[in-house]
């Protein structure tokens, strides 16, 4: 190997171990943070009065300090409009159907900016789940078969919604403008398609 490729190979190694440092310092983000801005998914739904999202995400750190594991949660309250009977004088009956959804992935930093963040989501990984227990009627209740009517109903906005979650956690696969404020308390970032700004907290540890 000549000098003049000995000195760039040293500068290489010297850049990749300063960009693995600079990016270490700046992994303020790792850790277990909780959403608290309503994500509008009724674009995803058009059925629906409501539907929202309120997602959590987990930023593990691996051992190479290069990216890791990530997981991100959704609580999810979705209001479903039913036809009116001559009961409720035909006003539409509202069910209110509580739901969970999570799926995984790995993250990286993006080679051009360390506050960008690109996530490999393993969508076979999805998950959504809804509450049973906590299915509601909002208002008028049938007079008849109510049960029956919103168990059926809960089950296919079961369905309906692991294709929105999996629409909305896709937007979650490029991540800009990670900020974490001086107290490591709260922190944002940028999401697309649309894009939008969200907030987070940190989850308190045990």
């Amino acid at each position: 190997m000549s000098k003049i490729e000995s000195i760039l190979a040293c500068a290489l190694v010297s850049g990749a171990a300063l960009l693995m440092t600079s990016c270490s310092d700046n992994a303020r983000f790792v850790g277990t943070w909780n959403g608290i801005s309503p994500v509008d998914m009724s674009v995803r739904m058009p059925d629906v009065v409501r539907a929202t999202s309120v997602v959590s995400v987990d930023f593990t750190l691996n051992q190479h300090k290069t990216g890791g594991p990530i997981g991100l949660s959704g609580k999810l309250d979705v209001v479903k409009s039913l036809p009116g009977d001559s009961a409720s004088s035909g006003v539409p009956y509202q069910l209110s159907i509580p739901a969970m959804a999570s799926v995984r992935g790995v993250w990286t930093y993006d080679i051009d900016d360390d506050d960008d963040l690109l996530v490999n989501l393993d969508m076979s990984s999805l998950k959504v789940t809804v509450d049973h227990e906590g299915v509601r009627w909002l208002g008028n209740v049938p007079s008849a078969g109510a049960d029956s009517l919103a168990a059926v109903t809960a089950a296919t906005c079961e369905r309906e919604l692991s294709h929105a979650a999996y629409t909305d956690f896709s937007r979650f696969t490029v991540i800009n403008d990670v900020d974490v404020d001086k107290s490591g308390s709260k922190m944002s970032f940028v999401i697309h398609s649309p894009e939008a700004e969200i907030y987070f907290v940190k989850a308190a540890t045990e």
